[in-house]
């Protein structure tokens, strides 16, 4: 799933998702969430992402820095465990 603040705009897929794309082809959906900044999103779902846009597709390298939280402290919180 991607998300996008209006309407429909540039994707960025990480190497792992793109290769995932490229290995389920036909079983692959990418759900594209516009206007999740307003009260009415909408959802299109687009099948293959790998066969219809590979052609056009562009390969960008960049440093990138995330941020982790291991799985049990989300769950912890979100079943209120935790205090936020």
């Amino acid at each position: 799933m991607k998300g996008f603040l209006g309407e429909l705009s540039a994707i960025c897929l990480t190497e792992r998702e793109w290769k995932t794309t490229a290995l389920r082809r036909a079983t692959y959906c990418l759900a594209l969430v516009t206007n999740i900044d307003t009260s009415t999103p909408s959802v299109d779902l687009l099948k293959d992402p790998y066969g219809v846009l590979g052609t056009v597709a562009r390969t960008s390298e960049r440093v990138q820095i995330t941020i982790e939280v291991s799985g049990r402290e989300v769950k912890d919180v979100v079943r209120g465990r935790v205090d936020v």
